[in-house]
């Protein structure tokens, strides 16, 4: 009646205590009706999940991260993508999942897989994710390989070692 797309999604909402089924199933519709294969632009990502929405820590975090590789941003899919910017994602070269070490992180997997399969969207393989020192030398080099700007990663990683160790040498003596 007022020109509003309406999709309609198969879940069970609160029933088993989460929303994530839902969540991935709306996401689903989302992409099956507005994704659009496109042409792939080079070193474009889309950050598949919530993480805090943009503005949260997080997804800053990762963007800054990507940034410094030369990556630049489409969007954040599902939850903070107006639905007239939803084709643009079609041209992300890969998909970088917003996860942790919860339960989310099967449907979000599950979401760039969709994307992957009907788009050619790219991803990280594994569920691999910046958390922790380590973790984030992983992603860091992986990300590298994935866009194709290894060269940019040694210097990045030490800057970020840098940026460890001056935090931490503030938060040492607190903490004692």
């Amino acid at each position: 009646e007022f020109g509003i797309p309406v999709i309609t999604v198969d879940c069970y909402g609160f029933l088993d205590g989460e929303y994530y089924q839902g969540y991935f199933e709306a996401a689903k519709k989302l992409a099956e009706e507005f994704i659009k294969p496109q042409q792939h632009i080079q070193k474009t990502a889309v950050l598949i999940g919530d993480g805090g929405g943009p503005w949260g820590h997080y997804a800053r975090e990762i963007t800054r991260l990507l940034s410094a590789l030369g990556i630049k941003m489409i969007g954040q899919f599902p939850g903070y993508m107006p639905i007239r910017e939803l084709s643009s994602i079609g041209h992300a070269q890969a998909s970088i999942i917003l996860g942790s070490n919860g339960q989310s992180d099967s449907n979000l997997i599950k979401l760039a897989d969709l994307l992957q399969e009907r788009f050619g969207i790219n991803r990280l393989p594994g569920s691999l994710y910046p958390i922790g020192w380590g973790k984030t030398q992983e992603w860091l080099i992986a990300v590298g390989k994935l866009f194709s700007c290894e060269d940019k990663v040694r210097p990045l990683l030490a800057e970020e070692k840098n940026r460890l160790i001056a935090a931490c040498s503030k938060f040492l003596p607190v903490t004692a």
